[in-house]
């Protein structure tokens, strides 16, 4: 399903989402946290790239193959790595179904004050490119 044609250029933008793949638009000028690459890339030009792995999308930053492959698999340090973005607002993609973490995990959002959603990753993605677009400080942990 794609989302929209309109693009910000100054944010990562989810494109289309259907079942293992997320497409992204990468912003002019972004910071590209890569697996292989423990620095962060400074990108200037405009790149269509998809997502077949977990990964974490905020306006500036994208965190690609992030660990946790199902909410099964969700530790502390797997919300850490979100909480490390500065998020307002974090939404959780569990996949094709809605799966709720336990509530311990969860628990460093709470002691912070940073609201959340647990929804399917398709229902994640359109979600954070609405609140991209309302300029809502989103970070969103997409699991495939």
């Amino acid at each position: 399903m794609q989302f929209s044609q309109e693009h910000n250029n100054s944010a990562y933008v989810i494109k289309s989402f259907q079942p293992g793949i997320i497409r992204i638009i990468q912003p002019v000028t972004a910071q590209l946290l890569l697996e292989a690459d423990n620095e962060p890339d400074k990108v200037n030009e405009l790149r269509h790239f998809n997502l077949s792995k977990s990964a974490i999308i905020s306006i500036n930053t994208l965190i690609d193959n992030w660990p946790p492959h199902s909410v099964d698999e969700l530790q502390n340090e797997h919300i850490e790595a979100i909480l490390s973005l500065n998020p307002e607002i974090v939404i959780i993609g569990t996949g094709e179904r809605t799966v709720w973490p336990h509530p311990e995990i969860m628990q460093a959002l709470i002691e912070r004050g940073i609201g959340y959603e647990i929804m399917t990753t398709h229902a994640a993605c359109r979600t954070y490119n609405v609140l991209m677009h309302e300029d809502r400080k989103v970070a969103a942990a997409l699991m495939l």
